[in-house]
């Protein structure tokens, strides 16, 4: 029985045991992001006065982190929301 759980067709649609899934392969889903995952991600950031693209150096962004946290996670989870990312992300 546990075999015939999910099985997968040519043509994008995958079958559960009781729902027909349309899938795109060329996209992507997750869960909203979080305040501890933000705050986890900046405190990773290396200690340099180097800016990326943004032309925002990571000690002043790790520095004004707690005014800027709410601000960033709405960005953050409205991007994924509405598939939209700055070009200079993709890969």
């Amino acid at each position: 029985m546990c075999n015939n759980i999910l099985n997968t067709n040519n043509n994008n649609v995958m079958m559960t045991s009781q729902f027909e899934l349309n899938t795109c392969p060329s996209s992507m889903f997750g869960p909203p992001i979080s305040e501890t995952e933000i705050i986890y991600s900046i405190k990773r950031i290396k200690n340099k006065f180097a800016s990326g693209f943004d032309e925002i150096p990571a000690v002043l962004l790790k520095h004004c982190s707690h005014l800027i946290l709410k601000p960033l996670i709405h960005i953050f989870n409205l991007s994924l929301k509405l598939g939209i990312y700055p070009d200079q992300l993709k890969i």
